[in-house]
């Protein structure tokens, strides 16, 4: 119950082990534990500590490791050479365990979310500026070429034909960069809602009304969002996620009512799961009016169990 939609434990333990009736020690033994669970990072109770287990795992933390995740203030300034003399160690070397940081994932509960993206480097990354949402691409995660001007005109054949691919290459990576930064900026502009509160608000948008926008043809639009994520303040998307039809004449669209739902059932008593008639009432209340089999169609489309089987008895607790 106290565990946060980032994966992170949200409550003190002490609390949690009143609560629950039982000392701090059993507590932190149930915590150890549940540490061990997949995605690594889960129940952790602090950035930290979240990176620190995914070190472990990994079997890379060593005492460098730790210095920095001590210090994850100086490592978020960008203050490597001062890190450098905190941990005692080389510049060089905070930049090798920089990059392993880098590859753990800081919201493991994020990949449960709809439409998240499995960890990896994201391709967009989108932060919010004085003037509004800012999207740009991920250059330590996506190609780019530099193709560097000889000092002299090549002479042979082989030679200008290789001088000739290579700006041929360095051309269209330019040219794919260029258009996914434009092609993810008309998708996100369109989605500015679903940024701030979340999949749920996601609004009906289609790959054939972006194409238009952007002047470029839908089949171009399916290629570029095709396996390209973006790094959101809601967790990592697959772009072709936040692509969906209307559901009804002014309904939602159906990944907003899927993400909904999957709230929905996440958030639900498990002594006491919320029915599809009960599923549509909670909707209603949040000004998404449908008819019951309609949501009783996209639960079982996300491959939600009926509430008869969902249920699950609380377990007792010591008087």
């Amino acid at each position: 119950e106290a565990l946060e939609p980032s994966g992170w434990l949200g409550r003190p333990l002490v609390e949690i082990a009143a609560q629950g009736g039982a000392t701090l020690p059993e507590a932190e033994a149930v915590l150890a534990r549940l540490q061990g669970i997949e995605p690594t990072g889960l129940f952790a109770r602090s950035l930290a500590e979240c990176l620190r287990l995914q070190a472990v795992e990994e079997g890379c933390l060593d005492q460098t490791l730790s210095c920095m995740l001590a210090h994850l203030d100086v490592v978020a300034a960008g203050e490597f050479t001062r890190l450098a003399r905190i941990c005692a160690v080389t510049e060089a070397e905070i930049v090798a365990r920089l990059r392993l940081i880098r590859g753990f994932d800081p919201k493991p509960g994020a990949q449960f979310d709809a439409g998240s993206a499995a960890v990896r480097e994201p391709d967009l990354i989108v932060t919010r500026g004085e003037e509004g949402w800012q999207v740009a691409l991920n250059r330590s995660a996506l190609p780019s070429v530099r193709v560097s001007r000889p000092e002299q005109r090549p002479k042979t054949p082989q030679a200008r034909a290789a001088w000739t691919q290579a700006q041929s290459l360095g051309r269209m990576v330019e040219s794919r960069n260029a258009t996914l930064l434009r092609v993810g900026r008309e998708i996100l502009g369109r989605q500015e809602a679903a940024l701030e509160a979340g999949m749920t608000a996601l609004v009906p948008m289609t790959m054939a009304e972006v194409a238009e926008a952007v002047e470029l043809h839908e089949s171009t639009i399916s290629r570029v969002v095709a396996g390209t994520s973006v790094d959101t303040p809601k967790g990592t998307w697959w772009l072709r996620q936040l692509f969906s039809g209307r559901i009804g004449e002014a309904g939602p669209s159906a990944a907003a009512l899927r993400a909904a739902l999957t709230r929905l059932v996440a958030a639900e008593d498990p002594s006491a799961p919320l029915s599809d008639v009960a599923l549509t009432e909670a909707l209603a209340a949040e000004g998404v009016t449908l008819a019951r089999r309609t949501v009783a169609k996209y639960r079982e489309m996300l491959n939600i169990p009926p509430a008869s089987r969902r249920r699950r008895r609380k377990p007792g607790r010591a008087g």
